[in-house]
């Protein structure tokens, strides 16, 4: 939903590509990896090991990753809040609260 609001759509499918092969490698290489580092360094590192990861990408998403100018929206609050299907969003959280409860 992120990526279909901020990207255009002439370039919307170069980045769900990029989506795509960054989710395939974690699917398919965490469980492996993560089971090395279990075995050699013990379980906590697992949870140790992605600090670095995630400082890397956050590097990169803020040099390489630039958002289009919006112009401001005349909009008011209650406007923007009449768009919201709040009995959707009831009739969907509802179901699924009873499910984790």
């Amino acid at each position: 939903m992120i990526l279909s609001d901020l990207i255009p759509l002439k370039r919307r499918g170069t980045y769900q590509g990029y989506m795509n092969i960054v989710f395939a490698s974690g699917t398919s290489l965490g469980a492996p990896i993560g089971g090395v580092v279990a075995d050699f360094l013990g379980w906590r590192w697992s949870f140790g090991i992605q600090i670095p990861l995630i400082i890397i990408s956050i590097l990169v998403l803020t040099l390489r990753f630039h958002l289009p100018e919006r112009e401001p929206s005349k909009e008011t609050m209650r406007q923007k809040l009449r768009r919201v299907d709040f009995a959707g969003a009831v009739t969907l959280v509802r179901p699924t609260l009873v499910l984790l409860i």
